[in-house]
């Protein structure tokens, strides 16, 4: 057989062929390279393959479908272009490969479409009905995602005094791309089939200026859980890298980051663009761990100026109301790291040694105890709503576990291509209150 479909279907009572590692299995956790020491001692093989995994042939096989695929469809369209143009002339006319009727007709379709096909109005309870019937935009923390610099939600932050953003803080052990593991060379008999994927990543910064406004970005906002690099998904993408990995050649890209903060952050502000049809929402993480945004350590209030002095710890910030709140969050923080301890399953070990950051208590059923003061407020183009603790956890919707909405703006009547500034905080809960922004949607 070709060495591209060797051990693929292993016929009856030979079936432990196709499942042996060495044949099914091709990875190593690192290959020497000129200046570069892993600080971390390196696992010999990426963990956690078994039986559920298909292994490297498959995706091989998949892969050259879809690109054989991808192949034909151009070969098509090439002669396409030739047929017409050698009897027509150039240029071809735009009927031929203009799709704007097409994604036109295909969106009128949508708006169109009767209320009783799909699931989607299953969660008028949880997002505007219109969503169904709309496209969104988005921005997240989340990777993968194509283009990470200009996708995320940083990308549309309004910066702070001195022009402070929230960013990934890790930094990637070394940079450009991994040398081929030895073990992935073919055969000198087989088809080198490489040199038909290329593909490059141009980087764009955005230029942001600060302009003065009633509502001032706050300081104590972090991008926590995401991983560095470009996280895209692609084949060449440089993502991870983080000096605790024990697998740096593992090549996940897979991470649940989010703009954290908590009271002393202050206000988050952000710019959405073009809204046509008055929808914003915005999924809140509500369980994090206080711990896990460092920035404020030791702070007593919102800042907005480095030149603000840090304050020495006085008095309880809710004046004694968030007391019974503080016991009882100690005790689930116990509760959690009991949990914690008896989870010790093959998943978060994986995970664990990738490097990844772990999320304490993500599940509902682990979410901290809001204080009885505690408010969240959001601004719309300056105008301020505040939602106290009740009124928010009536607000804030769950489709689904791990998964909170809050909708901030549903206004049909919105004008259409509008630029909104959007700002949230939270008050009246210290640090206790430490929530991570990881998407946000408008339309």
């Amino acid at each position: 057989l070709p060495w591209a479909v060797r051990y693929l279907r292993c016929k009856k009572g030979k079936e432990d062929l196709c499942e042996k590692a060495e044949n099914k299995y091709l990875n190593t956790c690192w290959v020497e390279r000129k200046g570069v020491k892993p600080p971390t001692k390196q696992d010999d093989h990426i963990v956690g393959a078994d039986k559920s995994h298909p292994g490297w042939r498959y995706h091989q096989l998949k892969g050259r479908m879809l690109a054989g695929t991808v192949l034909e469809a151009l070969q098509e369209a090439i002669n396409t272009w030739s047929d017409v143009t050698i009897t027509g002339g150039h240029p071809l006319p735009d009927e031929y490969w203009h799709v704007t009727d097409y994604y036109k007709e295909s969106r009128d379709k949508m708006t169109s479409l009767d209320a009783g096909v799909g699931s989607c109005l299953k969660l008028k309870d949880y997002v505007p009905e219109r969503v169904c019937k709309t496209a969104m935009t988005g921005r997240s923390e989340f990777t993968p995602r194509p283009m990470p610099e200009s996708t995320s939600i940083s990308s549309i932050i309004k910066p702070a005094e001195g022009g402070y953003v929230p960013k990934v803080e890790d930094k990637l052990l070394y940079d450009g791309p991994d040398d081929p593991p030895p073990a992935l060379d073919i055969p000198d008999d087989a088809i080198d089939v490489r040199f038909v994927v290329s593909a490059g990543i141009r980087r764009r910064r955005r230029r942001r200026r600060l302009n003065e406004d009633a509502i001032v970005p706050g300081l104590g906002w972090q991008v926590h859980g995401e991983l560095p690099g470009v996280c895209d998904g692609t084949a060449t993408g440089i993502c991870g890298r983080l000096e605790s990995s024990t697998c740096l050649l593992d090549g996940h890209m897979d991470s649940k980051g989010g703009v954290l903060g908590n009271e002393y952050s202050g206000w988050l502000v952000f710019t959405v663009k073009d809204v046509k049809e008055g929808i914003i929402m915005l999924a809140l993480e509500t369980s994090h761990d206080p711990s896990e945004n460092d920035r404020t350590k030791d702070w007593t209030e919102a800042r907005t100026s480095e030149k603000q002095e840090v304050k020495k710890d006085g008095d309880a910030v809710d004046g004694g109301e968030g007391e019974k709140a503080d016991e009882e969050n100690k005790a689930a923080e116990h509760d959690a790291e009991t949990e914690k301890a008896d989870e010790k399953n093959e998943t978060d070990g994986r995970r664990l040694r990738r490097g990844y950051s772990q999320v304490a208590a993500r599940t509902n059923k682990r979410r901290r105890l809001l204080p009885e003061a505690f408010k969240f407020d959001f601004a719309i183009d300056g105008k301020v709503t505040t939602l106290d603790k009740r009124a928010f956890e009536e607000r804030i919707k769950k489709p689904r576990d791990n998964l909170e909405l809050l909708t901030v703006l549903d206004d049909a009547s919105a004008k259409a291509g509008k630029e909104i500034e959007v700002a949230i905080r939270m008050r009246d809960c210290g640090r206790d209150c430490a929530f991570a922004l990881t998407h946000v949607y408008w339309a």
